[in-house]
């Protein structure tokens, strides 16, 4: 950790002092060192004030040589310190040369130039550049990088860089070199380079305006047809992005790189994304069908940066939700078209309810515009990517579909080339619609969720229905209300039969609309309705709010049955879920019996026999809400009283429903599924039925499950099937573990499902089992994808089994951060978010805790650890 950890505020931006135009890059690569000759244009910039020293960015880097137009800088002109290069004597317009000595093979955390066990490669957002090179490392920067890359021929014959291939010439001893320039300006953080010996595969694309560009997946040997799925979906993102919002392809070629060592998802290097292996490795036996979806969507997102995030991208990293909340919606839209849209919406509502929610609420509770931080890497959140995406899809519900597309062109019109702001990106929102949205732009500037009331009530005389909105928002940072937010409201109107109803607002009669709330307290008549109607608010989600709203049991049951809106169907379902847990939680407590509705159940048991004429949909349905969510409704979280009351919730299903759940199950167990859209459907479907059966006797359902996973023909089956038999030690369970385990031991990628399905087991010995398995030849803490499958996952996730009353877990879990952080501070930031909550816990939990955070928080962690930790123990 620094000595004095520096906050820096968005309020104290100041533009870059010097501008760099052109760079040329030399990288020597060997196995012990490499030597990185950097020769940079400087120019002065003539927006920013004038300044007699220029500091470049640069992490430990040993200084061999130092020229300013081909002259050595003498020794009074430059100070060399931990952290980067001090010049003084400026001119306004200079060339500069340095020369640097870095060892990749050092570089653990994966942030620079760093060598895997089988390639050099480069992740350098946010800040990895200055550990490879001295550079203005900031995203206002931008230039044209010209990339010469000399290696081993023999060890390195693939040689990669951004832009477009200039040329390769072999040189003597054995070595080679390659040339690329990328003709578009760029920050460097968008930089990549990869060299080593890796197979591909190859296929073209046409434009729209008819050119061919060249596109290539690279993967590790012996992997190659795993990758053609990922090629596919590169094809139909570049012709989504066509179609959707003319936006062309703009190099000669594009290429992929797939590593195993990579701490996030993937990335959007210009012309060269390097992803994580696990988003672009597939095939119907190592994945499934929820993995193959991932890559889909990771592809599009990585793809859809190259328009909004590269050709346009932020001026500082405060901005980072300018170019990731568009591109994850942008990425949003594309799954909806290529699968089901409904679907699509209730996972990713799921997903933001269950992660975003609670970071709202948290510790590192911030807006989707940060004002401040400590370490930039820790607001890679969810709130910069998934609620920055609901802003995003708010734009689109208040504009319409054409308008945001034209305010999309006349973003790219406007800023083509340029590093802007959020303010820039509604600017141009403002100048097609002509509407003044300075306060939606509160959406990025204030954190918390807003919590809406709504009370209804309808004159059955005037026919008329009127809906009250108060909309309140508290600051979790500060505690201070927030200022009244634009939030659109989509609804419409049920009868209390199920039939859609008209309404007259505004002097025009409609069957939806959506409502503009603007104020803290906010009324809306509709009229000329002829009947008591049910009101369907927050359609599709319109906005990321919490809506309180009575509702009678009836009216949820008519929604969850009836409702034309997929979403509120789904919703209504996990309200009267929430509903039933939540009173057990308080029975549970309370040490009273449990009971579970009987129209629960039959509602429940009607949506299992009606499943096949949407299963996809019926899957989401029947799922119940996340713990995370469900904690949420809790002033004080006792997990051993939620596991008690979900696993009587799951029992009580699996139980009173069994023959339903089965006869359902059976009948799709004999089909033959493949991978079409409808196949994939029916498989979620019955795999969810499989979730439920036999969970009120474990023991007596491990030869059921064996049946499955041994009959299987897809890792989908045999990974839900794995995932049962996880959660009792029987001797069926072991032999599956062993089997997957003997099938896998060697992929890397495919391992790692094991290592999950240990760390969400629900066994008596779950703890000591994850000790005994971090062990194993299948387990490294050096490797990203491994740390996430098995500590993340069993922290975050595990609740029942995490939240051990002894408290051994947590001084675990903190042995974990403290050792990963030394190598690998991003990760061990991640590791250390899975205590962000742990003051909403019952006691003896939180005292079990808190020595913990205070032993990390005394141990002298890196930056990343400190400011998690740090704001955690406030």
């Amino acid at each position: 950790m620094s000595d004095n950890p520096q906050t820096i505020y968005l309020k104290d931006y100041k533009p870059p002092s010097f501008l760099i135009p052109n760079i040329e890059l030399n990288f020597d690569l060997h196995e012990e060192e490499t030597i990185v000759t950097a020769t940079m244009h400087l120019k002065r910039n003539p927006l920013a004030e004038h300044v007699d020293e220029l500091f470049l960015n640069g992490n430990n880097l040993e200084l061999l040589e130092l020229e300013i137009d081909g002259e050595s800088v003498k020794p009074g002109h430059y100070q060399v310190s931990a952290k980067g290069l001090t010049l003084t004597n400026l001119s306004s317009d200079m060339m500069l040369t340095t020369k640097v000595r870095i060892q990749p093979q050092n570089n653990k955390a994966f942030s620079g130039l760093y060598k895997t066990k089988t390639v050099f490669c480069t992740q350098m957002e946010a800040q990895g550049f200055r550990n490879t090179t001295y550079f203005l490392d900031r995203p206002d920067v931008l230039s044209i990088y010209r990339t010469r890359i000399v290696a081993d021929k023999n060890k390195c014959p693939v040689l990669l860089s951004n832009g477009n291939f200039i040329e390769q010439t072999d040189l003597a001893d054995g070595r080679h070199q390659a040339v690329w320039e990328d003709p578009f300006p760029k920050p460097c953080y968008l930089f990549a380079l990869v060299a080593g010996d890796l197979d591909w595969i190859e296929d073209s694309y046409q434009t729209i305006s008819k050119r061919k560009v060249d596109l290539r997946i690279y993967v590790d040997k012996g992997k190659k047809e795993r990758a053609r799925y990922a090629m596919d979906c590169l094809k139909q993102s570049m012709k989504w992005d066509e179609d959707t919002y003319r936006l062309e392809y703009d190099l000669d070629i594009y290429n992929i790189v797939a590593v195993d060592d990579f701490n996030m998802g993937a990335m959007e290097n210009k012309g060269l994304n390097i992803f994580n292996s696990k988003y672009v490795l597939a095939d119907s036996d190592s994945a499934t069908d929820e993995e193959f979806q991932g890559i889909q969507r990771v592809i599009g997102h990585e793809y859809f940066h190259n328009w909004t995030g590269n050709r346009v991208t932020c001026r500082d990293w405060f901005q980072l939700s300018l170019k990731e909340g568009l591109t994850v919606f942008r990425d949003q839209e594309f799954s909806s078209d290529m699968n089901s849209r409904p679907v699509k919406r209730i996972e990713d509502v799921a997903q933001l309810r269950s992660r975003q929610f609670p970071e709202d609420a948290g510790p590192m509770a911030h807006p989707v515009r940060p004002a401040s931080y400590i370490a930039i890497d820790n607001f890679y959140t969810v709130t910069v990517y998934e609620k920055g995406a609901e802003v995003i899809r708010m734009l689109h519900t208040l504009l319409g579909h054409e308008m945001f597309k034209k305010g999309v062109a006349k973003y790219f019109e406007l800023f083509d080339g340029q590093a802007v702001t959020t303010d820039d990106w509604v600017h141009a929102m403002e100048v097609v619609s002509g509407r003044d949205l300075s306060q939606f732009k509160l959406w990025y500037d204030q954190a918390g969720t807003p919590e809406i009331s709504v009370h209804s009530s309808y004159d059955e005389n005037k026919k008329t229905l009127t809906l009250e909105f108060t909309q309140k928002t508290t600051d979790p940072t500060t505690g201070k209300d927030n200022k009244a937010y634009l939030i659109p409201i989509k609804m419409g109107l049920l009868s209390e039969k199920g039939h859609s109803l008209e309404f007259v607002e505004k002097g025009r009669k409609k069957s939806s609309t959506v409502l503009e709330l603007h104020q803290s307290t906010q009324s809306f008549e509709l009229s000329e309705i002829y009947e008591k109607p049910v009101p369907s608010l927050l359609r599709e989600f319109s906005a990321p709010v919490k809506l309180n709203f009575e509702q009678t049991d009836n009216d949820l049951y008519l929604m969850m049955t009836r409702d034309t809106d997929s979403f509120n169907r789904w919703e209504a379902g996990q309200k009267l879920f929430l509903k039933t847990l939540l009173t057990n939680y308080r029975r549970a407590s309370e040490g009273e019996n449990l009971e579970f509705p009987q129209a629960l159940l039959d509602a429940f048991g009607q949506s299992v026999e009606l499943g096949l004429e949407d299963p996809a949909l019926t899957a989401c349905l029947l799922k119940k809400p996340s713990m995370q969510y469900f904690a949420q409704f809790l002033e004080e979280i006792d997990p051993s009283l939620v596991d008690k009351t979900y696993t009587h919730f799951t029992h009580s299903i699996g139980h009173a429903l069994h023959e339903t759940l089965m006869n359902q199950y059976s009948a799709l167990a004999q089909k033959t599924l493949g991978n079409s859209s409808k196949d994939i459907a029916l498989r979620s479907f019955k795999n969810t039925l499989l979730s439920y059966l036999y969970r009120h006797d474990e023991e007596a359902g491990a030869p059921f499950f064996l049946e499955q996973f041994e009959k299987s023909s897809n890792m989908t089956d045999s990974l839900a099937a794995l995932t049962r038999l996880s959660h009792a030690s029987t001797p069926q369970a072991q032999k599956a573990m062993d089997v997957f385990y003997a099938k896998w031991k060697q992929d890397s990628l495919v391992i790692n499902k094991w290592l999950t399905v240990h760390a969400m087991s629900q066994g008596e010995d779950t703890f000591e089992q994850i000790k005994k398995v971090c062990k194993d030849p299948a387990f490294d803490s050096t490797n990203p994808n491994k740390v996430f499958a098995l500590f993340y996952y069993f922290a975050q996730f595990n609740w029942p089994k995490f939240h051990r009353l002894q408290g051994d877990s947590y001084a675990w879990l903190a042995d974990q951060i403290l050792d990963i952080d030394s190598r690998n501070p991003m990760l061990a930031s991640r590791l250390a978010s899975c205590f962000n909550n742990w003051k909403t816990l019952a006691e003896p939990y939180r005292k079990k805790i808190e020595p913990e955070l205070r032993r990390i928080h005394s141990a002298s962690p890196s930056d990343n650890v400190f400011e998690i930790i740090d704001r955690a123990l406030k």
